[in-house]
């Protein structure tokens, strides 16, 4: 499983998309497409770990919904942010900006960030 997860083709498609877009892009899309599950600094361990061709850990998210496939739970989150930067891209623009905040915050408060995601209007 590790040596698949390791040469998965897609890493290199969703590598291009952090190229292209940012590394802040990558990590509000997976705060985003998680509804706060992945706090920022959770987001940007995998972030990291795709762009230096390192393991992709995994979690409960990526267990219970992908079976135990972290590549596809970072597939799914790029797609969805992806379609809301379609369709509002000041949408996108906003949930940048309070990630970029709230990655400054200490684990703690970013879990309570996390918790309380779904309930912001942002």
């Amino acid at each position: 499983m590790h040596d698949q997860h390791m040469k998965d083709p897609r890493r290199a498609e969703l590598k291009k998309i952090v190229e292209a877009k940012g590394k802040l892009w990558a990590i509000a899309a997976m705060v985003e497409g998680s509804i706060g599950y992945h706090s920022p600094t959770s987001a940007e361990i995998r972030i990291n770990a795709l762009m230096e061709d390192r393991f992709i850990p995994g979690c409960e998210r990526s267990h219970a919904c992908f079976e135990m496939d972290s590549i596809a739970e970072i597939e799914h989150d790029f797609r969805y942010f992806t379609v809301v930067e379609e369709r509002d891209p000041e949408k996108v623009k906003r949930i940048m900006q309070v990630v970029e905040k709230v990655a400054k915050w200490d684990e703690n408060a970013q879990t309570g960030f996390g918790l309380l995601y779904p309930t912001y209007r942002i």
